[in-house]
């Protein structure tokens, strides 16, 4: 469908090499390399997509740059896009989730060091999940415990 040749990457690559910010420390060089690089890539890239693959594009993107950084686990990731499968003898059951939203809930909070202690508060008070569920802006919505960006959207996700 979409294609885009090597040569064009390169000269991409190599144009932005010389048009980046320029610094004469080398962490501080590669940092702002890395950056001017990427934004150039999707923005070039995007030009050529239809709209409604923008956004895919986008979040794969951030998503690999995240997993690269250590900023999400692959285990998040892979349970944001196809959920685990629930054990025919699972019975837990937290306000207001069905008992398939609980056991993912359950599962994301084994696994994810931020949300490790999200599980223990919501079967003590589901009110702060169901408000955070409920609200018009949940991605901004205060709860008494912080929450990751990335930890809200698996929330969110539970949900779905």
């Amino acid at each position: 469908m979409y294609q885009w040749s090597m040569e064009y990457f390169l000269t991409l690559f190599v144009n932005r090499l010389d048009k980046a910010q320029k610094s004469l420390n080398l962490e501080i060089r590669l940092a702002l390399l890395i950056t001017d690089i990427t934004d150039s890539i999707f923005q070039s890239i995007c030009h050529g997509l239809f709209a409604q693959h923008k956004i895919f594009l986008a979040f794969q993107l951030a998503t690999k740059i995240q997993l690269e950084e250590g900023s999400i686990a692959a285990f998040e990731l892979d349970s944001f896009i196809r959920s685990p499968t629930m054990p025919l003898n699972y019975n837990i059951r937290i306000a207001p989730l069905s008992e398939y939203q609980s056991f993912f809930l359950e599962t994301l909070c084994q696994h994810n060091l931020s949300m490790e202690r999200l599980l223990q508060l919501l079967m003590q008070d589901s009110s702060s999940l169901d408000a955070f569920l409920q609200s018009a802006d949940p991605y901004n919505h205060k709860m008494s415990f912080q929450l990751s960006p990335w930890a809200k959207l698996l929330l969110i996700r539970v949900k779905i």
